[in-house]
């Protein structure tokens, strides 16, 4: 039976009763019939007054549960209780503030239709979406497994260097070897919809009758879906023979004939996989560790291809080269910190693509890394392509090209050695703790000397003792020559044939004519050192690309220059090797073949013969900064008379000129080496001279306020303008220094003082004192005058008055005309009161 409640019963709380929540939900069911006037069932009950009932209509709270049968509608609220408060119920305050759901028991129907009806959308979209994912998947597949096939086209291929001479092969077979060096562009373009691709290749050999003269390697990459991406190869071999047909294979100088070259190669193309990229991680992870890798396979290719028989055919030249390259490390800008701070020694040859040298170089660098592998060196070889990681290039300072710098525990010093794979091998040993090879047998001796072709041989009864250590820190000491030692009397006569029993030896071993020179002084580091420097060179150097900087760095002698063609120079060698050896401590002879423009027309350029087609002799004095010109006939003889006259001081220094002007009815006039004299300095009136050069950007400024001064005092007749092309004349009145012409012409591929000191700091002390005077501009030089005064850059305009011609007055070349007529008529009023007062 259902009671009837108060309301203070449903409301209150019993002190006794645990405490509750001031918010409860609390349901209260009304009768069907509660808005009827059935009396019966509204007097059994309580009503509860409005401000306690959410729908205001007379209801009984029930906490039971109810059936949905039940004919009774119910809702629901949150009933705020005023328990707790401090003064009881406030003000108008209602114990049912909101009510969240109030359902009619009853009346679900509706609701039960359209939610049947939202269910059923729900499955079938979700079957839809279904379906179009399943669809897009399988495209993904068919997609995927369509057989893309990469397009490959071979754009272009430059050779930048190719020789063919006379040689044998490692058999002594004479024949024809080729050197080349060639750069091959190839596009691939990837069709691919979804996925990108892993491209590989064989090494791509360059073929002529049949013969692999030259090879490359593409490097592997990744290239993404629908692109396009052209890679460039570097082809290349050193000293390839020639044989058969391939002997017919000749540089021609003019003109020639096309000759069928042949390309071989196979590109693979590899789509990526979860397995895949988890072994090219670990590869990038772990390049130090993949060389070994390398040079194991190879070995087992070599041992596979070795038939039964156990001989086998040497590889070729490109085929050694291919594999050499394999040794050095090609860095990126993922590995270079870590191999450079992972190793001790590391020698980093920056380069690029375009770089004739650099290409040059890089066959003599991959065979120096495998002597060195072969010797156990610690030394890591790497390169790095300073065009396709110029950030890194630029981290590393690498500026020139090439450039080489060894790292020694992450910091940097420069290369100071020769760049043949010998000189190379040298220096890297020197500089990684062995300056100095023991041979003890006559076995030891022969294999040495298939290796190297200059060194210096010592004998010594025992490793020690002053005279040894005066051996041994020349040794550390010396960059560029493999020092030898020995107890053995039998192997030092190996070593060196002319050799005589003694107990103390020295001498020095070259592949020139003058092959053995033996040490005649009292053993000390620097007398050996000095007897190194007198001897090290041919008796006649030819100077070439490589060999530039070692010639350039010893400027201890005066250096004599023999520039003419091979052929002319053919005819002079054998007598010129006579007048060489007489001259040999004192005088450098140098040989510049004039086909070389990059070598020998810097120097044509430094006596104005840059069109000259006929021999040339001229000399450099680096002490005097002076040079000298054999202006008589090329012959053994005068050449004899042209380094006597050198060494006594009856030589006059050369100083270059253009043709003399006719000046005739000019308002300026022209003036040139051989009339400086004439019209300057002997000159009775005063003189204006503008000093310029044609590739001074602000010169023409400068020649055109000349013309509108000389306009100007035209009636003046003790005032006379005049101008010199400094490029092209010298006087010894007006020294000009010029980075773009001194000596020597070092082409380092630099363009400032602190790279090329940085390269080469104890070697271009010249140059170094030629620059120095042009640190604010590089392209600019310093015109010195011998009575001191200085003035920094072109253009340079000097004031020479009549009395004083030995101390011109510089004028300010960014003044406006205006500012230079009034400096010209105070200078010439200050000039004529001195008279007057003298007077």
């Amino acid at each position: 039976m259902l009671h009837t409640k108060s309301e203070s019963d449903i409301t209150s709380l019993a002190p006794s009763s645990p405490s509750r929540s001031p918010k409860r939900p609390v349901y209260y069911v009304q009768s069907p019939s509660r808005d009827s006037q059935d009396g019966d069932k509204s007097a059994s009950m309580q009503p509860t007054p409005s401000f306690n009932s959410p729908m205001e209509s007379p209801s009984h709270p029930s906490f039971g549960r109810h059936s949905r049968n039940s004919s009774a509608s119910r809702f629901s609220g949150i009933f705020r209780s005023s328990s707790g408060r401090k003064n009881g119920r406030k003000r108008n305050d209602k114990g049912w503030p909101e009510c969240n759901v109030i359902l009619e028991e009853g009346k679900y129907d509706e609701f039960d239709e359209e939610k049947g009806l939202t269910r059923r959308c729900q499955a079938l979209l979700a079957l839809l979406g279904f379906v179009v994912l399943f669809s897009i998947f399988c495209l993904i597949i068919w997609g995927a497994g369509r057989p893309f096939k990469a397009e490959i086209t071979v754009r272009s291929m430059v050779v930048n260097n190719f020789y063919v001479g006379e040689g044998s092969d490692f058999t002594g077979v004479v024949t024809k070897m080729m050197t080349v060096n060639a750069s091959l562009r190839i596009s691939v373009y990837n069709p691919a919809t979804f996925y990108g691709i892993h491209v590989t290749s064989t090494p791509i050999n360059l073929i002529y009758s049949d013969i692999v003269v030259a090879s490359g390697q593409l490097r592997k990459y990744f290239q993404p879906r629908k692109s396009r991406r052209t890679e460039l190869v570097s082809i290349e071999a050193t000293k390839v023979p020639l044989y058969g047909a391939g002997s017919s294979l000749d540089a021609a100088t003019n003109g020639g004939f096309k000759v069928p070259l042949k390309l071989e190669f196979e590109i693979n193309f590899l789509a990526p996989s979860i397995s895949s990229e988890l072994d090219l991680d670990d590869e990038e992870g772990d390049d130090m560790e993949g060389l070994e890798e390398l040079m194991a396979l190879d070995e087992e290719d070599d041992l596979q291809q070795k038939p039964q028989g156990g001989h086998h055919e040497k590889p070729s030249e490109a085929e050694f080269v291919s594999k050499a390259q394999r040794i050095v490390l090609e860095l990126n800008n993922d590995n270079t910190k870590r191999a450079i701070d992972g190793n001790e020694y590391v020698l980093v040859l920056g380069y690029t693509p375009w770089c004739a040298r650099s290409a040059e170089l890089m066959p003599k660098f991959a065979e120096a890394a495998t002597a060195l592998k072969e010797l156990g060196s610690p030394l890591l070889m790497a390169k790095i392509d300073a065009e396709r990681y110029p950030k890194v290039a630029s981290t590393l300072e690498i500026r020139g090209f090439p450039t080489l710098l060894l790292f020694v525990n992450g910091t940097s010093q420069p290369y100071t050695g020769g760049f043949s794979a010998e000189e190379l091998v040298i220096w890297a040993r020197k500089k990684t703790g062995v300056p100095i090879v023991r041979i003890s047998s006559d076995a030891e001796a022969r294999h040495f000397l298939k290796k190297h072709s200059i060194f210096v041989v010592g004998l010594f009864e025992k490793f020690e003792g002053p005279d040894y250590d005066a051996f041994t820190k020349a040794a550390e000491m010396d960059n560029e020559i493999q020092f030898v030692e020995t107890n053995n009397a039998e192997t030092a006569k190996h070593l060196y044939p002319d050799f005589k029993p003694t107990s103390l030896f020295l001498g020095l071993v070259k592949s020139e004519p003058e092959k053995y020179t033996e040490y005649e002084g009292i053993f000390s580091t620097d007398g050996i050192l000095q007897f190194l420097d007198d001897n090290k060179f041919p008796l006649t150097t030819v100077l070439t690309e490589l060999n530039a900087a070692k010639v350039y760095s010893n400027i201890n002698k005066l250096q004599v220059l023999i520039i003419a063609e091979t052929d002319d120079f053919k005819k002079l060698v054998e007598p010129l090797q006579d007048v060489a050896r007489k001259f040999k401590s004192k005088i450098m002879f140098i040989f510049v073949d004039i086909r070389e423009e990059n070598l020998a027309k810097p120097f044509l350029s430094m006596v104005g013969l840059e069109e000259s087609k006929d021999s040339v002799v001229v000399s450099f004095n680096y002490s005097s900064s002076l040079k000298y010109l054999l202006e008589s006939d090329t012959t053994p003889t005068s050449i004899e008379e042209f380094c006597s006259g050198l060494l006594s001081g009856t030589v006059s220094p050369y100083y270059k000129s253009q043709p003399i002007p006719d000046n005739k009815n000019m308002s300026i006039l022209t003036v040139v080496g051989k009339t400086f004299d004439e019209l300057i300095l002997n000159s009775p009136e005063n003189i204006l001279l503008e000093i310029y050069t044609p590739w001074c950007i602000t010169c023409e400024t400068t020649s055109k306020q000349m013309e509108k001064l000389a306009k100007h005092f035209k009636g003046l007749d003790n005032l006379i303008f005049a101008r010199i092309d400094a490029s092209l004349n010298e006087h010894p009145k007006l020294q000009i220094y010029d980075i773009r012409s001194s000596f020597p012409p070092w082409r380092s591929g630099l363009s400032s003082e602190e790279g090329i000191n940085r390269q080469f700091p104890e070697r271009d002390v010249k140059l170094q004192t030629f620059s120095s005077t042009t640190n604010k501009k590089l392209d600019g030089c310093s015109v010195i005058h011998n009575s001191g005064n200085e003035v920094d850059d072109y253009p340079t305009l000097l004031f020479y008055l009549a009395d004083d011609k030995t101390n011109p007055i510089p004028l300010p070349t960014k003044s406006s005309t205006k500012e230079l007529a009034a400096l010209i008529n105070k200078n010439l009023k200050e000039h004529s009161r001195e008279i007057r007062d003298e007077l």
